[in-house]
């Protein structure tokens, strides 16, 4: 009976001498990093999802602290057009895991109710019982401030569906997002950083003094995500995009932020690649694939009125660069091919839609593998970052999700 506790001890002295994982600065791997990207997500918000948690479409993620003290990440949700309009922070102890549905936040107005005084972050045998930054986040058992919330009021439950589904805030009568999967389903992006406090609830990665004063680079968060679609039997996983701290080079992943407001890019994020291959079935059983494409915009995104679009809109592609191939090598032109808005849920051979929906024709080919250049060549300079993966379906039964592969590193040029 004496061994069980002897092997925890074990365990921790494991954990805590060693070595962290070797990893590149400037190459994205799966390592513990400073910021985790979830490159999109989806949740159904129609009144009929909203009453059934088994109906309609959602998206979880997950963040874990890899370290023995205790942090705090700070959860920003963008919307296609990249506004930053919602941003929470998330208590983790030491090697704590918080998993968060983001149909609670939608449909409920919940947010994570995380910290000593929630009882949802208990200090466990491989924690450090020291609260790390407790002074400036609430501790109390009381929900109030971050990161014990109390539930969103109802008016700002109907801003937070209407500016992810591309419909007028109730608050302004503006617009935050393309709508490109109708009024309801709810489409953006999420960002995940290390911070050193709970500071002002609105103060997101845009803010001037985000990264001087709010963010960290301690490069200790590994994350992961899951797009679930049980009425479908749909759902597939993978791991955020982990990008580490520390990197020196002229293009950093938040640099469309910090060189506007502090004169050069100093969240030393490293960026991503601009170019990939997506694989792409549509026979055999398989009958839908989806690419789900984010994009760097240039530019921080702002409301606009309803009707109009943002500045940065469309996003281009260098379309002699993005092509078709199919499995005997064969190339083909795409003849329409349009990803307009910072995250794009592109359906393989879609040609219909408006101008704010994704479309590409890959003709009749059943089987292949598409390369997307992602450059914004009108608006920099340096190529633009962006990230694809995969989805597909087979047989209404069936589905699994690929990230897609990497073709170049031109931005650690």
């Amino acid at each position: 009976m004496r061994a069980a506790p002897l092997a925890i001890l074990i365990l921790l002295a494991v954990l805590v001498t060693a070595p962290k994982a070797q990893a590149e600065l400037g190459v994205i791997d799966y390592v513990p990093a400073a910021t985790l990207l979830v490159p999109y997500f989806e949740v159904d918000v129609s009144d009929a999802a909203c009453a059934d948690p088994t109906a309609g479409a959602t998206t979880l993620f997950a963040v874990t602290n890899t370290v023995t003290d205790s942090t705090i990440a700070r959860v920003t949700l963008w919307t296609d057009w990249n506004v930053p309009f919602l941003v929470f922070d998330i208590f983790l102890t030491g090697f704590d895991v918080q998993t968060i549905n983001l149909r609670d936040i939608f449909c409920l107005g919940r947010l994570p109710q995380t910290g000593l005084g929630s009882g949802n972050s208990p200090v466990g045998s491989g924690s450090s019982g020291f609260p790390t930054f407790a002074e400036q986040c609430n501790q109390t058992n009381t929900p109030g401030a971050a990161p014990f919330y109390e539930p969103l009021p109802a008016f700002f439950i109907d801003d937070l569906k209407a500016a992810f589904t591309g419909q007028a805030l109730p608050l302004s009568g503006r617009c935050a997002g393309s709508g490109q999967r109708g009024r309801d389903i709810a489409v953006g992006y999420i960002t995940i950083d290390t911070t050193q406090d709970c500071p002002v609830f609105g103060d997101t990665p845009d803010f001037p003094g985000y990264f001087s004063d709010i963010a960290t680079e301690d490069n200790i968060l590994l994350g992961d995500f899951f797009l679930a679609d049980p009425s479908n039997n749909f759902s597939q996983g993978f791991p955020a995009i982990h990008l580490e701290a520390g990197f020196q080079g002229p293009n950093t992943f938040y640099g469309q932020y910090t060189i506007p407001n502090a004169g050069a890019p100093i969240d030393r994020r490293e960026p991503l690649p601009s170019t990939f291959a997506a694989r792409f079935a549509r026979a055999a059983g398989f009958n839908q694939t989806r690419h789900l494409i984010w994009r760097e915009t240039g530019m921080p995104g702002t409301l606009v009125e309803c009707g109009d679009r943002p500045a940065f809109f469309p996003l281009g592609t260098i379309l002699f660069a993005v092509g078709v191939f199919d499995e005997q090598e064969n190339f083909l032109q795409p003849s329409v091919l349009t990803l307009p808005n910072a995250v794009n849920a592109l359906t393989v051979n879609n040609i219909g839609g408006g101008d704010v929906v994704p479309k590409l024709d890959v003709a009749d080919l059943p089987f292949g593998w598409i390369i997307y250049d992602l450059r914004t060549d009108a608006l920099y300079d340096d190529p633009a970052q962006g990230y694809v993966i995969s989805t597909f379906q087979a047989l209404g039964l069936f589905s699994v999700g690929l990230h897609g592969a990497i073709l170049d590193d031109q931005l650690l040029q």
